[in-house]
């Protein structure tokens, strides 16, 4: 982590997450290009949009890539995990990378569901008291990534 933060800081390295590729590869492809410095005309942009799709990617045949790709969506696990075991998943995570700002926008992303709502105005009274509302942590947005704010911890 500390390598990567100080060759960030030099401009030489660019992180790309696959959630961020799934849910917006034309920027993400903008994003790479700009970082290579390589001009991208509009016809050019769109076949490597296309080559980089899922379902490009899993049509060639006789490539590792047939094998090894399975429905290239993000968030499945929550198909193939009880609660309970992404709550291990989570501990396990946070034993491992807290702190480690590379690994932080994995956060939302890996989320069961958003915490930190306040409950419906409807439900909201008098006797309600906002310091029993569930705990969460507060999320702000670092570079297109929600992360956890450290501004109050």
């Amino acid at each position: 982590d500390e390598i990567v933060q100080e060759l960030q800081d030099t401009g030489r390295v660019l992180v790309v997450y696959f959630e961020d590729l799934s849910h917006s590869l034309p920027a993400q492809v903008d994003r790479l290009a700009d970082f290579l410095e390589v001009p991208l005309s509009a016809a050019k942009r769109a076949a490597i949009i296309e080559a980089c799709s899922f379902g490009a990617m899993k049509k060639q045949s006789g490539s590792v890539a047939a094998v090894t790709l399975r429905k290239g969506v993000v968030g499945d696990w929550k198909n193939h995990m009880s609660r309970t075991e992404w709550e291990r998943f989570d501990q396990a995570f946070d034993e491992a990378l807290d702190g480690v700002a590379l690994a932080e926008p994995l956060r939302y992303h890996q989320t069961w569901e958003v915490d930190g709502m306040p409950p419906p105005r409807l439900s909201v009274a008098l006797d309600n008291d906002p310091r029993t509302w569930p705990k969460f942590d507060r999320k702000t947005i670092v570079d297109g990534h929600v992360v956890r704010d450290g501004l109050i911890t």
